[in-house]
């Protein structure tokens, strides 16, 4: 089956690649889009959807479109929906994160507990013909370190710190990083779905 990604993100691409082997996966750069496409919505879940039916809408094709983000227990799970662009013009993650740390260290909030976040992604699928609509939400739990650490990843990896190993997903290589990530944990629960959907 061909499946388009709406995304025009070459690492969630891969990622998504690097999972979905069983199908030919495409994203937006493949496509011709050039409309903003919208998430105005309250929460992931109905952003991913949001996003998935108006690319379907566009292509006539079964597409996957997820929405993510970071929540940080102690800033009233902030970032959340908005993990992407609040920090918008700027979009160089180095400075990101250290505006999310220096954040976390103006509250004097240093300990593991007190630096609790975790990583939502909610990835919805629609059919080509818009009938059937799914959506499949995880979450990976960890804390905010205290600098930047690693060089693998993207966005927020490098300061998201695992509880059991106390190392950031910046530090883990791909193949480490989706055996556990929020993104793995949906797209398993979505392979599972479209194998008992198409392949029986």
């Amino acid at each position: 089956m061909n499946i388009v990604v709406a995304t025009k993100n070459k690492f969630k691409l891969k990622e998504y690649k690097s999972i979905l082997t069983d199908y030919n996966v495409i994203s937006l750069n493949d496509c011709d889009i050039t409309e903003e496409i919208p998430e105005d919505n309250d929460t992931f879940k109905d952003n991913a959807l949001q996003k998935a039916l108006f690319i379907s809408e566009k292509l006539n094709k079964p597409v996957i479109a997820d929405d993510s983000g970071l929540s940080i227990t102690n800033l009233n799970n902030f970032p959340g929906i908005y993990s992407a662009r609040w920090a918008n013009p700027i979009t160089d993650y180095n400075i990101i994160n250290n505006k999310i740390i220096s954040m976390l260290d103006e509250k004097n909030l240093h300990s593991k507990n007190e630096r609790k976040a975790f990583f939502t992604c909610a990835i919805a699928f629609v059919d080509k013909s818009n009938s059937i609509k799914e959506v499949f939400e995880s979450t990976l739990e960890g804390y905010i370190s205290n600098y930047e650490v690693g060089e693998n990843g993207f966005a927020y990896d490098k300061i998201f710190k695992l509880f059991d190993s106390n190392l950031t997903l910046a530090e883990l290589d791909s193949s480490q990083k989706n055996l556990i990530s929020h993104r793995r944990k949906a797209i398993d629960k979505l392979i599972i779905y479209l194998n008992n959907k198409y392949k029986r």
